[in-house]
């Protein structure tokens, strides 16, 4: 199933969120992630810095929307914090 994308703002992430280290498989709790970001419409990009939250945890996002009408979205995420990065890639379309 495709979803659609939105350019909707989020001001936080629903907390919650968790996984495992690479070569650990105790879940690592994440928290709810929060930040504020911008959409350059002359470049159809978007690009969000996230704020350390109380568990320690911070993530970045940025990428492009595509298609017409920019109903279609890709970009990568950075998650850093406690010692430790991830990062992944996320897109979505209608």
């Amino acid at each position: 199933m495709r979803r659609r994308a939105t350019s909707a703002a989020h001001s936080g992430w629903p907390g919650g969120h968790t996984c495992t280290r690479e070569g650990d498989s105790s879940p690592l709790a994440f928290g709810t992630l929060t930040g504020s970001g911008s959409i350059a419409t002359a470049s159809s990009s978007f690009k969000a810095n996230g704020v350390t939250n109380g568990s320690g945890y911070k993530m970045d996002v940025n990428g492009y929307f595509f298609g017409p009408s920019a109903v279609e979205v890709g970009g990568v995420f950075r998650l850093s914090g406690n010692g430790g990065n991830g990062q992944g890639a996320l897109f979505g379309g209608e």
